[in-house]
């Protein structure tokens, strides 16, 4: 529990780690901090020593100044509302790296223009439900666009939490406790109809449901990094506005072709540093009618890409980075309606044999090409440079082993063979039959054309 701010909080100032009384006049803004000049727009108070919130004595200019207030990095544990007077000119207050645990109701109400609130790398656990609530006597409610609450203990949020921030635009929960989204948490977040940007990477969350639809139709980036989700969670499918995703650092295994359905805008896809990733499967990107940056590397399992990953989908691709997987063959025909050259496929063990060929005939920026080596195949390809390889050395033996399990094609190849074989004997009969002097017939007229010769001498 947090002790009671101390009234007469402007006689107080924190002198190398011990609270001592001192003059009042010496606890104001401009005199803890460096006030901006008659140009200014900034307040810094970064790492000024101060434990709480000195007396204001800027003038206030009003609307017509856009003014950032600056206290990252000092002791201040506690925000309460009269900490921050009547103002119009701040519009971005900074309170990261404090040591916060409370944030008291309607602490920020008087900040009539606040747009930027930031209270990063505290220790927050808890929120009260009406700390960023209009003050009691008006109906104005915040005009705070942009949130940022990362870097601190909170696993939950209150279902109250943001019933004044109906203009709250991009939300930061980054570097917190959270695990899943519970119901007052899906409720609050339910509320925010205008929210455009949401960050929850870098927490532990296994899965996010269905239920936290309303904030994720309306979102254009959505960062899930560094999470435990093992599936590309299917509230994604609401996405229809979101055109920056990223999915890096999670534990999800394969891809399918439901995971991305619904992201037709999607034009950034970050699917990286995922230890568990082996596979991507056909028409996995098919949906992605937009997409221009496809980031899918450092996934040291990746070892399949389906040859129609894009199905019928032929996206305006400006970037492709597959490089640092486990990929050891790729189909030309995963690429082949796509004519951009910034194909990074760097630093995977290629198996160096005719499939991959094209990879080396491609038009592929040579920055690129420098660290594209043979991983395996035949020993004197092992280890090289595709960029210092002959294409001609990219051969295939037919390998009859590698069919061996597939009914279809086993199935053709003895029809195959049984069709050259009936050929090749009615071929062999016709000859036999027109031409070759074989039987019966063929061994007496022999006998007579030799009597004839006899006779003819004889005369």
């Amino acid at each position: 529990m947090v002790s009671e701010i101390p009234k007469n909080r402007t006689t107080l100032i924190q002198t190398q780690g011990t609270t001592v009384p001192t003059d009042p006049a010496v606890n104001t803004l401009c005199y803890r901090c460096k006030c901006p000049s008659a140009n200014g727009d900034t307040v810094n108070c970064v790492g000024a020593n101060i434990n709480l919130v000195p007396t204001w004595d800027l003038e206030d200019k009003g609307d017509g100044t856009a003014l950032t207030v600056d206290f990252s990095m000092n002791m201040i544990t506690a925000l309460t509302e009269e900490m921050f007077p009547a103002r119009q000119d701040v519009v971005h207050l900074i309170l990261d790296r404090n040591n916060i645990s409370f944030v008291g109701p309607y602490s920020f109400c008087l900040l009539s223009r606040l747009s930027h609130l930031s209270l990063s790398g505290n220790s927050l656990d808890t929120i009260n439900p009406r700390a960023f609530s209009s003050c009691q006597d008006t109906d104005v409610q915040l005009p705070i666009k942009i949130l940022d609450l990362s870097a601190n203990n909170l696993h939950t949020l209150d279902d109250d939490l943001f019933d004044d921030l109906n203009d709250l635009q991009e939300l930061y929960l980054s570097e917190n406790l959270f695990v899943s989204f519970d119901t007052a948490t899906m409720t609050t977040l339910n509320k925010l109809h205008s929210l455009q940007i949401l960050d929850i990477s870098s927490n532990k969350i296994k899965d996010i449901y269905d239920g936290l639809s309303t904030p994720v139709k309306t979102l254009s980036v959505l960062n899930m990094a560094g999470n435990l989700l093992t599936t590309v969670p299917s509230v994604l499918k609401f996405g229809e506005k979101l055109t920056d995703l990223n999915l890096n650092e999670n534990m999800i295994r394969m891809v399918n072709e439901d995971a991305f359905r619904g992201l037709e805008k999607l034009q950034v896809l970050n699917m990286s540093v995922m230890p568990e990733l082996e596979v991507i499967e056909g028409r996995a990107f098919e949906p992605l009618a937009s997409l221009q940056h496809l980031r899918c590397s450092y996934n040291f399992k990746l070892k399949y890409i389906h040859p129609q990953v894009f199905g019928s989908n032929q996206p305006p691709l400006v970037e492709v980075d597959l490089s640092e997987n486990y990929i050891q063959t790729l189909d030309e025909n995963v690429f082949k309606w796509w004519n951009g050259d910034n194909l990074n496929l760097q630093n995977n063990p290629f198996f160096c044999d005719c499939h991959v060929t094209w990879i080396k005939l491609r038009n592929i920026n040579p920055e690129l090409m420098g660290e594209i080596r043979c991983g395996s195949g035949p020993a004197e390809l092992t280890d090289r440079a595709f960029i210092e390889l002959d294409p001609l050395l990219f051969g295939c033996d037919i390998d009859v082993d590698e069919y061996a399990d597939d009914p279809v094609v086993a199935g053709l190849v003895i029809v195959a063979f049984l069709s050259v074989l009936v050929v090749f004997v009615a071929v062999m009969a016709i000859m036999r039959y027109k031409s070759w002097p074989l039987g019966k017939y063929a061994t007496v007229h022999v006998k007579y054309t030799k009597a004839q010769s006899e006779d003819y001498r004889r005369l």
